[in-house]
């Protein structure tokens, strides 16, 4: 794991995947106060370090991808098919 100390911008070279982990009481927390103080962060990790708290990156795979529509769907299915076979 590294720390960056700071949310990675995402370019052209930097691929970021979820789910974040993060305790669950302390996610609560931060986005509490976030909306008392009328903070709008843009992703999950930027309010955590706002709040002090550190972010780590841990390299994946990229195969770990995000299924939210029917394309996304057929390409898991096809990873699946592949890794099954090997």
């Amino acid at each position: 794991m590294q720390n960056y100390g700071t949310t990675l911008i995402v370019n052209n070279e930097t691929h970021a995947n979820n789910p974040h982990s993060i305790l669950k009481k302390i996610f609560l927390d931060c986005y509490k106060k976030a909306r008392a103080e009328k903070f709008f962060p843009t992703d999950d990790a930027q309010i955590l370090e706002h709040y002090g708290y550190k972010v780590m990156v841990v390299e994946g795979s990229p195969l770990n991808i995000k299924i939210t529509t029917a394309e996304d769907l057929v390409l898991a299915r096809a990873i699946l098919r592949i890794k099954r076979n090997v």
